[in-house]
Parts: structure tokens; sequence; C-alpha cells
């Protein structure tokens, strides 16, 4: 890495913060990469939380293809084990040189920030174009690099804090752990009998099942075979009543988990909702298919983690706060299962999150055929123009041609 001088600020308002970075490099000798990183330190909310602000520059190039021009990369990271912000999305960056007199110059904006590990590296200036304005760009051989990024935050939160929310709306949901053949073993206590491979979870959103008496017949029918840990909440109950009541109660299977769930739309409870949020569940439901028969849906190649947060947006109406790429599960998910509402609050979610590059959401939207997506990348394209970022000169217009 070549000696390089440079300068940083920091400016925080409302919920944005701008930060730039400057980078001095002699550009009549250095042709190979030069690079700076910086800790940038913010406070907020009495947190205190850290990004790695990382500029890397290619003064000829990265590969054939970019040879002879000037590229320069982005990178802004979060360490591990530091608090997280909730909602943290970039709204612009932008590279730019400094003339001779100290103006920022030639600004070029990218829609994300491309790392190393990308495949494709954007063109920034042709280094021809700096040699023929070197009166004006180079002093004493030194090229300034200027990059700007402008981006925005909200709540802080550790990377554990999706995993208290999840747990703290399952702590009163009662909930067992078993065996798929267990049946077979003849002997429930006997440990080394068991496959780990057919262990699973059982989370009764019915408050019913789970608490039936460990020898009710109910509970061997939803597959458990373990010992209740509850007391039985059907005391009083009839035998018409609790008919009447495992009648409506479904079995939705996801990787290792199973979940116990009223469908009785004459209850406003979470399944209730999901009829009503799911036409491809509603006609699974309804129409007279294996499904129907068993009343068991298996939801294949979608994670536990995934329904649970379907689960909790129904149930609240809002999604966990999540620093990871749990939306794209569900956004999948509610796609498939004509969920629009959901869909839609996972696309805003995704647009706003660092997790999802610009190229990434374009492909989900073509792939999904998804036009609110669409349109929330256009609206945040829109935000980014309308930012208080530097701006073409309209002279610089005219040779827009030799650097875009």
């Amino acid at each position: 890495m070549k000696k390089m001088e440079f300068e940083e600020w920091e400016t925080v308002r409302r919920y944005t913060v701008n930060y730039s970075l400057q980078l001095r490099i002699n550009f009549l000798k250095d042709v190979e990469k030069v690079f700076r990183f910086q800790t940038m330190k913010l406070r907020r909310y009495n947190q205190n939380f850290k990004f790695r602000f990382l500029v890397s520059v290619f003064p000829n190039g990265v590969n054939k293809e970019t040879e002879g021009w000037l590229v320069v990369l982005r990178d802004v990271r979060i360490p591990k084990h530091e608090p997280r912000p909730r909602d943290y999305g970039i709204l612009s960056h932008t590279v730019s040189v400094i003339d001779t007199e100290g103006n920022s110059r030639l600004p070029r904006s990218f829609v994300e920030i491309p790392s190393e590990e990308d495949e494709r590296f954007p063109k920034y200036l042709e280094r021809s174009l700096i040699f023929n304005r070197k009166d004006e760009f180079l002093s004493e051989g030194v090229l300034t690099v200027r990059c700007d990024i402008h981006f925005y935050i909200n709540t802080i939160f550790s990377e554990g804090f999706i995993h208290r929310i999840l747990k703290d709306f399952l702590s009163s949901i009662p909930q067992e752990f078993c065996y798929k053949n267990e049946a077979q073993t003849g002997d429930a206590d006997d440990i080394y009998k068991r496959d780990p491979r057919d262990a699973f979870t059982v989370y009764d959103f019915t408050h019913r099942i789970l608490t039936l008496p460990p020898s009710h017949e109910s509970r061997r029918r939803f597959g458990i075979y373990s010992i209740s840990s509850k007391e039985s909440s059907f005391g009083s109950d009839s035998e018409e009543d609790m008919a009447d009541i495992l009648e409506h109660v479904w079995i939705f299977d996801t990787e290792t988990v199973r979940f116990l769930v009223s469908l009785d739309e004459l209850q406003d409870g979470v399944g209730a909702r999901l009829l009503k949020a799911s036409p491809v569940i509603r006609r699974m439901v309804n129409a007279p298919m294996k499904e129907r028969l068993e009343k068991h849906i298996h939801f294949r190649d979608v994670s536990s983690r995934t329904f649970i947060i379907v689960l909790f947006f129904l149930e609240k109406g809002t999604l966990p706060a999540s620093p990871n790429r749990d939306f794209l599960g569900v956004y999948k998910f509610s796609h498939f299962h004509e969920m629009e509402v959901l869909q839609r609050k996972c696309a805003e979610e995704m647009v706003k999150s660092v997790e999802f590059s610009t190229e990434e959401l374009k492909r989900t939207a073509d792939d999904y055929s998804d036009e609110y997506l669409t349109e929330l990348l256009v609206s945040r394209w829109h935000e980014y123009e309308d930012s208080e970022q530097p701006r073409f000169r309209m002279y610089e217009r005219l040779n827009s041609d030799s650097y875009i």
C-alpha cells in the first residue's frame, strides 16, 4: 500500500449520516491498487456503534476490461460483534476528484457499493482524461479522490435482538420436543432407540393439544408421543366440544418444527388470519386434495424461522426488526402463497436494508414480476438524486461520455 494522506468528517442530521474520505495518490507512479480504511464512530440513542469505511483505488484499472481507467471501490461494513442499526440504508455514494483549487469535480454516483469480491468493476474516469487535464487535477503529480456516502440510520440493536423478539413471541405458546418415529421405539424413555435426525419441536398455537392428558389419543393424531409438560385444560370440556375444537386443527410442517394451528374462522387467531391473507392456503384447505384429507401442509424448502416470522406478522401486524436476510425468505414465501400485504412489507424492508444490493433487488423484482418492488427502487433512486450530493456542472456534461 502506497503512502496516502486523507481527511475525514461526518455530519449527523436527523437520521441521516454523511461521511467523506479523501485520498491523495501519486498518479504518475502508482499504477497498482492503493487503499485506506477508516473506522467511523457514531453515537445515537445512547449507544455507540461503528462503521468500517474502506476505499480502494486502482489508478490503471483492475483487469483488461478496465485497463486505462481509474476504478474506485467503496465498502462499508459493520465490524462483527458490534451493535447494528435496525434500519440502515444507503441513499447514495459519489466519487469525485478534487481540482487544484480545492473544488469537487466530475462527480459520478453509484447505485450500490461494489466490492472486490464482485465480478464487475465499475469504471470511473479514463486515465487519459486526467492526463489531458493535469493542470486542473494534478498538483505535482498528485491526484486527490473523494468518496462521499450518504445513508440513514434508525434504532440501534444487537444481532441477537431478533432472536429475543421471536423468543418472546413464542414464550406463551405451548411446545414439546418430539421424535417422528417415537411410536415405533416401544419405549418413549429409551433415548438410545431414537434417531436424532427425527427430532422436531411442536408449537401448539391452539393452546389445546399439548395440554391434553399424556395418554389422550388426540395427541398421537398429531404425532406427539412425548409426555405432556402441561396440565390438561380439557378437564371440563365434553367429548363433543373436544371433537369440534380438534376438527379445525391443522398441522403445518417446516424443516424441524411442527406448528399446530386452528383454522376456525369464527375465532380471530393466526389461523383465521392466515386463511384470509393467503388465497393459496385457503384453496389447499378447501380443495378435495391430500392436504385436506390429512389436515396437513408441509412447507418444503421453507425454514422454521421464516414461518415463525409469517405468524408473527399475522399476530402483530408488523415485521420484527431483523439485521440479516430474513425478509428475503419471507418475501418468497409470501409471493408463492399470494400474501400480497406481507410481500409488500418485505419489499419495503429489503429496499431499506444494507443486506441487499440494488442489483439483487432488481433481479428479485424481475424474477417475481414485482412492480411494487420496482417502484420502490425507482423511488429510492429519485430520493438519492434529490439528496444534497454534488451535481454535474453544465460545462462538464459535454465531456460526460469520456468517463461515464
